[in-house]
């Protein structure tokens, strides 16, 4: 996913991607340029990346893809858990009647 990111970067400053991994989809650029075409962007100001704007989009794009996976994995391990419980209770028929605790303090 680093490549990914990296190389949509490079398209939103204006350049062509380097990235030749070939899991890479093929029609990110197409996709990208269609996608820009459909707004009106010509009035847009466009600013000229300042020197070491590179070592910048690296390190991004190599901490984004952690971040989006962190945050993928902290949402479904919960949800996945719940779904297991569900299913085990629905599956696996009670044989005894829950109690009522009689105990008072």
């Amino acid at each position: 996913m680093q490549g990914y990111v990296y190389g949509v970067t490079q398209l939103v400053i204006g350049k062509q991607i380097t990235n030749t991994n070939t899991n890479l989809p093929h029609d990110t650029t197409p996709t990208f340029q269609s996608h820009v075409a459909q707004f009106n962007a010509a009035d847009l100001p466009t600013v000229d990346p300042l020197p070491g704007y590179a070592q910048f989009y690296a390190h991004m794009a190599k901490t984004l893809p952690t971040t989006i996976k962190h945050c993928l994995t902290e949402a479904f391990d919960p949800r996945c858990r719940a779904y297991i419980a569900f299913k085990l209770r629905t599956l696996i028929p009670r044989t005894d009647k829950p109690r009522r605790s009689t105990s008072r303090n």
